[in-house]
């Protein structure tokens, strides 16, 4: 498959979604300084492919934790914009967390889940059952 995108493709979604917000004179703008044609676009169309592209990152990001949660790990409650990067977000400990170094399985009195970060946090196992984190 071959995706190809053109510049007048993403002028004429642009324009269709300026003049659906109404904003007539920076659409008309649009349209003459690209000199683009009218053409026959869904209303909506310009959310729509947005929306789509971010359900397919959102799988891109998440393809393994579809397999943890068939094994009871919790499902990402992270939120995705546009412009913000994605921080994976937890509300409960797992019931099980497999460890793809060595095959093991981690039960939730292996881990402490923290809560009330507002930055992503860095941590590193250090073995004997000590753990640095920052």
């Amino acid at each position: 498959m071959t995706i190809h995108i053109t510049s007048d493709e993403i002028n004429q979604l642009i324009y269709y979604y300026l003049e659906e917000r109404g904003l007539r004179h920076t659409a008309f703008s649009l349209l003459n300084e690209s000199k683009l044609e009218p053409a026959d676009v869904q209303p909506g169309a310009l959310v729509k492919h947005l929306e789509k592209a971010m359900e397919m990152q959102e799988l891109e990001l998440h393809v393994n934790e579809h397999q943890a949660l068939k094994k009871g790990l919790p499902k990402c409650q992270g939120g995705f914009s546009l412009l913000g990067a994605h921080d994976c977000a937890y509300t409960r400990a797992p019931a099980q967390v497999p460890d793809l170094s060595n095959g093991a399985v981690h039960t939730p009195q292996d881990f402490v889940v923290l809560s009330g970060h507002t930055a992503p946090v860095t941590v590193v196992a250090v073995g004997a059952g000590k753990l640095f984190s920052g």
